[in-house]
């Protein structure tokens, strides 16, 4: 009995072993440690001019059942304002930012639940400043759920885009600085405090840029005003310059008061706005003039107290050539 009781034994072990090993490698063909890897499939076009778009596919060596996520990344030539990615729907993916926890700036690209590929765009910014191509090299790596594997790189040669069209940038982002005085009894200057307010410059006033022949104008209550192309006749639109004399003038429209808007609070200091405007034939050539001792911030406003106006340069186009030249007829560059 004894001899039969330990064989029995000895079988029912195995036998439970054996189903225990079954299951430690059942959970193995799924362990989590298993990562599908990426490929990069193809970009529909190596080459593209600023303004122009390559879609990018990337393929997953298996399905996998919970999202995979993966980083683009600038990693060489030219900066991240040179280009933005959407989906191929054209909806906007949103960049990765370091309170993200990803990491320098770049974009997600996510693999949905059980797929084994995904497409997404690549769109060159267009801009009006005469150029060389570019190549712009990316990377993709794992990231988010760190549930991928591979790191690819590849590359994207930009061409300059030029047209004839006056092109023009208007600029006052900025740090401004200003004191307020804060009144707290209303009444009695015993407690009044002087504050030291800082704020950037778009988010203090409105200027809008035009050609006084209205050639071409920018009016979006944008900040910066930028001019490429037409976009809207009544707010946005340029052309091609016609040999003739130009005048371009800014016009200070309108303000925010942050920082003394409440009736307590008053300015008591004045202060200018780090204004730029760039000058363009575009893709061609363009001029930067220095506009940061043009306005103050109590000058008149268009839209309140009167006239806003300045002249803040003229343009001489002779045989389609510019010559620029500031408010006091002084040269800036020549074409």
């Amino acid at each position: 009995m004894k001899n039969i009781f330990n064989i029995k034994t000895l079988a029912a072990a195995v036998l439970i072993a054996g189903m225990g090993t079954s299951c430690i490698e059942d959970d193995q063909n799924n362990n989590f440690a298993d990562k599908p890897e990426m490929t990069v499939a193809g970009l529909t076009n190596l080459s593209i001019a600023e303004g122009e778009t390559t879609t990018v596919t990337l393929n997953l060596e298996y399905p996998y059942k919970e999202t995979v996520d993966f980083k683009l990344e600038l990693t060489s030539g030219g900066s991240n304002d040179d280009y933005f990615v959407s989906d191929v729907d054209g909806n906007d993916v949103g960049a990765t930012t370091a309170e993200d926890g990803y990491g320098a700036k770049g974009y997600k690209i996510t693999f949905p639940v059980n797929s084994t590929t995904v497409s997404f765009d690549i769109t060159a910014t267009k801009d009006m400043l005469a150029e060389d191509t570019e190549t712009l090299g990316f990377t993709l790596r794992s990231t988010g759920s760190g549930l991928g594997s591979g790191v690819r790189n590849f590359n994207l040669d930009v061409t300059n885009y030029a047209t004839d069209n006056f092109g023009m940038i208007l600029d006052w982002s900025g740090a401004v600085s200003y004191k307020v005085l804060d009144s707290n009894v209303a009444g009695t200057d015993a407690d009044d405090e002087e504050i030291v307010e800082d704020h950037d410059g778009c988010d203090m006033a409105d200027f809008d840029a035009y050609l006084t022949s209205f050639d071409a104008y920018a009016f979006t209550g944008n900040c910066p005003e930028f001019l490429i192309e037409t976009v809207d006749p009544n707010t946005l639109a340029t052309s091609a310059l016609a040999d003739g004399t130009y005048t371009i003038e800014i016009d200070y429209w309108d303000w925010s008061p942050l920082g003394f808007e409440e009736a307590d609070e008053e300015l008591i200091s004045d202060f200018s706005f780090p204004m730029e405007l760039t000058i363009s034939k575009v893709g061609k050539f363009n001029a930067t003039l220095d506009l940061s001792s043009l306005y103050f911030f109590t000058d008149d406003k268009s839209n309140i107290s009167g006239s806003g106006v300045k002249v803040a340069a003229t343009i001489d186009v002779v045989g389609g050539k510019y010559t620029v030249y500031d408010a006091n007829g002084d040269l800036v560059a020549a074409e």
